[in-house]
């Protein structure tokens, strides 16, 4: 009897060291970075960046896989339902991973359906019209639509996207019913900002990102900008709140790796280490700010809270604006 249980514990004993070892090996293959949204998006640029950059500390690429669809909804819906071994992520959003999930409790998966693993950015909204517009000033925008409800039109990508939710807000904030502009559908951001080029539609609260390039060549104009401060990079674009709409620097995006729910700690804790490293590293704060971005990496706990809050208070404008689908 007292041979047997030493056996047992011996064997315990290389068993643990074997499953340690694994994990401290994590990855011993290819990862899988799903992007929820398509080729050449925030969401995308951001993601390959990651990838790109994650090659100094992690001995296997980071893949970045394009799954678009439903605001994010089916990216963030395969990785909820994955296998918890680290080896499939999410590029995870605002909007897939907290307005979403607050405005629609139809989508195959809950807010707090993953591991979080941690925020790596915020990245700001702007308001923005065509440069030969009339509108000078987002006051000057909101009386157009008072003045004619219904008129005006806005892009987004997709409805209870972050670009449709941020436009609801905006009309909340003036006191306007969400029906004052029309939304209208697009299958990305980049497509919405065609359409505002194109002057298919009037005005279009999009991601800093992929506005940069048109702001920059004077073909747009930039209304306001959802952060607290002006950007550097545009000084003479006022904040939403100097516009006269504070309540609107809450509409920021953001992006995090996600996982299927349960991820081994391990394994959790190698991913939070990379993304801590991601702060000192030159290369990959240079684009993040290249794109628009601002570098905000988050411990797991840090970043949980932070997605709930969210969502709490996207729940809480759904509620108030009654768009909650239930």
């Amino acid at each position: 009897m007292r041979r047997s249980i030493i056996l047992i514990a011996v064997a315990a004993f290389f068993l643990v060291g074997t499953i340690s070892q694994a994990h401290a090996e994590f990855p011993t293959k290819p990862i899988t970075l799903l992007c929820p949204f398509g080729a050449g998006s925030t969401t995308d640029l951001a993601s390959r960046s990651l990838s790109n950059c994650a090659k100094k500390f992690f001995s296997q690429p980071i893949v970045v896989v394009n799954q678009p669809g439903a605001s994010g909804v089916l990216a963030a819906a395969t990785t909820a339902k994955g296998k918890p071994d680290g080896y499939t992520i999410l590029m995870g959003r605002v909007s897939c991973n907290a307005a979403v999930p607050a405005l629609n409790k139809t989508i195959p998966y809950k807010v707090d359906d993953f591991t979080f693993v941690g925020i790596t950015e915020i990245t700001p909204f702007i308001i923005c019209v065509r440069a030969d517009a009339p509108y000078q000033t987002l006051q000057a925008l909101v009386d157009a639509i008072k003045a004619e409800p219904g008129k005006l039109s806005y892009g987004t990508s997709g409805a209870l996207s972050m670009l449709d939710i941020v436009g609801m807000m905006l009309l909340d904030a003036a006191g306007l019913p969400k029906n004052a502009a029309v939304s209208v559908p697009y299958k990305g951001d980049g497509d919405a900002k065609t359409s505002l080029l194109g002057g298919h539609t009037q005005f279009l609260p999009n991601n800093l990102s992929p506005m940069m390039d048109v702001i920059k060549s004077g073909m747009v104009r930039g209304l306001a900008v959802t952060t607290e401060q002006r950007l550097e990079m545009f000084p003479d674009i006022p904040t939403v709140a100097e516009a006269g709409y504070p309540t609107l620097t809450n509409a920021v995006g953001w992006s995090g790796i996600f996982g299927p729910k349960n991820m081994p700690k391990e394994v959790v804790t190698t991913y939070a280490e990379m993304l801590q490293k991601l702060k000192t590293d030159e290369e990959w704060l240079r684009t993040t700010q290249n794109l628009g971005a601002l570098p905000a990496v988050m411990t797991p706990g840090e970043s949980e809270k932070f997605v709930m809050d969210q969502y709490d208070k996207f729940l809480r404008i759904g509620e108030k604006m009654d768009i909650v689908i239930q």
